[in-house]
């Protein structure tokens, strides 16, 4: 599987449970942010995958870090609503 293909998966694992959301959010950044040939994506892929790679570079589930750098870090909640909003920009989840 490449790195735009692992992205995909990592997407569709998350959204039907077949991972755990840390796990997720460390797999979803390193493969974009090390592995993944951005020429290889398109530009809404890049715009969209960037965010959402800085968002879960920032994960964490404990609320005293998000209390200390609101705008760094993120919950649960930001994490699975970034994700939607990736799935239904990207036409694949209504």
């Amino acid at each position: 599987m490449n790195p735009k293909e692992t992205l995909y998966s990592l997407l569709d694992d998350i959204v039907h449970n077949r991972i755990f959301l840390e796990q997720f959010c460390v797999l979803f950044a390193h493969t974009y942010h090390f592995d993944i040939d951005e020429d290889c994506l398109t530009k809404n892929e890049q715009e969209l995958f960037t965010r959402l790679a800085d968002m879960a570079y920032g994960y964490t589930p404990l609320e005293e870090d998000r209390l200390v750098c609101p705008q760094y870090y993120f919950n649960d909640q930001q994490i699975i609503a970034k994700v939607d909003e990736v799935l239904q920009c990207l036409g694949i989840k209504n």
